[in-house]
């Protein structure tokens, strides 16, 4: 776990049982799949406020999930401090942010791990969009794994709420060069993983 994140240490026992134990009853399914050891990408689908939080809070304390998330949430000032003091990762999503890329390839390449929604956006209830290419090109280029993660878009406050982790998959365990066009079904395949996992 990233040392520096103090504000993580100290939330994180009072929040996750708040938000996965008293808010939402969360039935977790899958650890088993979940790396002892080394860097990983978790990907879900992003459909309310509380799945980056969700997914931060559901591989425990010692996993320290970066979540990437839009800058502009970063932009107000006591959100914004928060969100960077639990290691959030922020992202301008109008450009392609290389400091972002930077920062979660360095975080990768030190065993950490990280948190994406790869449609970049939130999705209602019934619709889907593309997945962006970004969670496949840094598992591609640092040789660690994706794993699926499936959080229901329905939620309901005291009620029990089943969260799924998948199995692992490498992207290119070659670790060869891959094109543009040959990252487009990778990213396609993530995401009919990860919403196959909701039966």
């Amino acid at each position: 776990m990233t040392p520096q994140f103090k504000l993580y240490r100290i939330q994180f026992p009072v929040l996750s049982w708040i938000l996965l134990k008293l808010l939402f009853r969360a039935e977790i399914k899958g650890m088993e799949n979940v790396p002892t050891d080394g860097g990983f990408i978790v990907v879900a689908e992003h459909s309310s406020n509380f799945d980056p939080f969700i997914m931060m809070y559901t591989f425990g304390r010692e996993r320290h999930i970066h979540i990437l998330a839009k800058a502009e949430a970063f932009r107000a000032p006591i959100i914004g401090a928060i969100l960077r003091g639990v290691g959030m990762i922020s992202v301008d999503r109008s450009v392609n942010d290389i400091a972002a890329v930077r920062q979660s390839l360095d975080y990768l390449k030190r065993g950490e791990k990280l948190g994406i929604f790869p449609e970049g956006r939130r999705t209602r209830e019934g619709e889907s969009a593309e997945a962006k290419l970004g969670a496949v090109r840094l598992a591609a280029r640092t040789g660690a794994p994706i794993i699926p993660m499936y959080i229901p878009r329905k939620k309901r406050l005291f009620r029990k709420m089943r969260i799924i982790i998948g199995e692992p998959r490498f992207i290119n365990p070659e670790r060869r060069r891959l094109t543009a066009e040959e990252y487009r079904p990778l990213a396609d395949d993530m995401m009919e993983r990860i919403r196959g996992m909701g039966g």
